[in-house]
């Protein structure tokens, strides 16, 4: 269904770890770093070792996303390859805690995985477009999961189409700044000609 999905595009991807990703080679890839930073949040928490590697992978991503955030808002006077450069010391750093986290008894599972997909925390350093989160994707699908949860779905194949379509609509109008409300009124008006969902070229 992946595959349908992108076709033969070799864009890249900023995503979770879900397996059905494994389908992109690792080089099209990239982790999502919110769902990381949760993951070594969640080892922080512990005692000894393992709460003092959590804690180090944890401060090394927030100085990390600090560092970005800097150069974005132009804080940092620097060029992307600088950015690039400071990324891949910061890679060697987390390379480190990585094995470490590895090495635990009972290490976490994300750990091994990590160590052995390691290159997909960094194709951001390779293409300047990439982006480090999926967060923007998230909140798109949020208000459909929330109403999934409070609604039990729908019982038909004919609802769920509606559904889909109403949620994508909704979703899409929104991300171009455009009423709902409007563009479903010219969409049923029989005078009025049919609205594209597409942004206009402006």
């Amino acid at each position: 269904a992946l595959g349908e999905l992108l076709g033969d595009s070799s864009a890249k991807v900023t995503c979770d770890r879900f397996s059905a990703y494994r389908v992109l080679e690792l080089w099209r890839r990239q982790f999502c770093w919110s769902h990381l930073l949760r993951e070594f949040d969640a080892l922080a928490q512990c005692e000894g070792q393992r709460g003092r590697v959590g804690r180090a992978l944890t401060t090394l991503t927030r100085l990390m996303f600090r560092v970005l955030r800097w150069e974005r808002e132009g804080v940092l006077k620097v060029s992307f390859e600088q950015v690039a450069a400071m990324g891949h010391n910061f890679r060697w750093a987390f390379a480190y805690w990585i094995r470490e986290a590895s090495n635990l008894p009972r290490a976490p599972s994300w750990s091994r995985t990590l160590a052995e997909e390691e290159p997909g925390m960094w194709t951001w350093l390779e293409d300047e477009g990439v982006e480090l989160s999926n967060n923007p994707a998230e909140r798109g699908l949020r208000h459909g999961v929330l109403w999934r949860k409070v609604s039990f779905g729908v019982e038909s194949e004919r609802g769920a189409r509606f559904a889909e379509r109403m949620m994508s609509v909704v979703q899409s109008l929104r991300l171009q700044g455009r009423d709902t409300y409007t563009f479903l009124r010219e969409l049923l008006s029989i005078e009025l000609p049919e609205p594209s969902l597409l942004p206009s070229p402006s």
